[in-house]
């Protein structure tokens, strides 16, 4: 009898095992799930887009907010001639999406304390965005003076 318990044991133990290892062969939870979003960066001076996700044909708005304690200094010339520069992941790598065809030198732009501006990005004329993930990007300094440049981003979202 006591044989036949173990037995049982034995038997009951390889299965077990043979179970818990089939388990593994699957892919593991959230496997195919794609990565998360970017984050946008955090601080005085932030950049927030309208959406996470965006069709082709759609305008794309973003949002600086200037919460810093003085005016803030940025250049424009960037995507569509704007303030902002979009940028468009390929490969693992930031492409910058700098259209503005205008032959002219950029403008020095300002945002108060305490101020948003809300830029609208339509897509070329006539054309469509590329699918694939994006951010927005702006490059300002903290004052008027020749000091260096802090580049902030908005989260990602994601065109298609």
């Amino acid at each position: 009898m006591i044989r036949f318990y173990r037995l049982l044991l034995i038997i009951g133990t390889v299965m077990g095992a043979a179970l818990l290892l089939s388990c593994g062969t699957g892919s593991a939870p959230g496997a195919n799930e794609p990565p998360p979003l970017p984050t946008a960066t955090q601080g005085p001076v932030t950049l927030g887009v309208g959406a996470t996700s965006y069709h082709t044909n759609d305008t794309f708005e973003v949002t600086l907010s200037n919460r810093e304690n003085q005016t803030i200094y940025f250049a424009d010339h960037l995507t569509n001639c704007s303030v902002i520069l979009l940028q468009q992941q390929v490969n693992g790598n930031w492409v910058n999406m700098d259209n503005c065809g205008l032959g002219i030198l950029s403008a020095w732009h300002t945002l108060d304390s305490g101020q948003q501006l809300t830029v609208k990005l339509a897509p070329p004329s006539g054309d469509h965005w590329p699918n694939g993930l994006y951010r927005a990007q702006v490059r300002y300094r903290p004052s008027n003076s020749f000091t260096s440049l802090i580049t902030i981003y908005s989260a990602g979202f994601e065109v298609n």
